[in-house]
């Protein structure tokens, strides 16, 4: 069935939209069944989200540190203690709010999540 009605992001239509130019516009989204990569650390993670607004000469760049935007989300999904830990040995709740964290980091603008609560 075909959707009717308006979905929009500021001065943006996002229905009918393909998913790639919506989340060019800031807004990403998260699944109940987390998406995140179970082999690579959550700051890892987190920096590979990040990477999606970077320019790709600085994707292959070694960072020296953590960027200011993953400490920003480790902090605020509350896994600053967890950065070097395994995503694939986080408990449920800590995968979904990981999953929250990468789409904050990849869209800094919306992002919306099918889960009633993170946990």
């Amino acid at each position: 069935m075909r959707a009717t009605g308006s979905v929009r992001f500021g001065d943006q239509e996002l229905l009918g939209r393909p998913v790639h130019r919506i989340s060019r516009l800031g807004v990403g989204r998260t699944f109940q069944t987390s998406t995140i990569f179970e082999e690579l650390s959550v700051v890892q993670n987190l920096d590979i989200a990040a990477g999606a607004r970077r320019s790709r000469a600085t994707l292959a760049r070694r960072r020296r540190g953590i960027p200011d935007e993953v400490a920003a989300a480790l902090e605020t999904i509350g896994l600053t203690g967890r950065a070097g830990q395994l995503a694939g040995t986080l408990a449920h709740g800590q995968k979904q709010w990981l999953e929250i964290g990468c789409c904050w980091c990849a869209t800094r603008g919306c992002c919306c999540s099918t889960s009633r609560s993170p946990g």
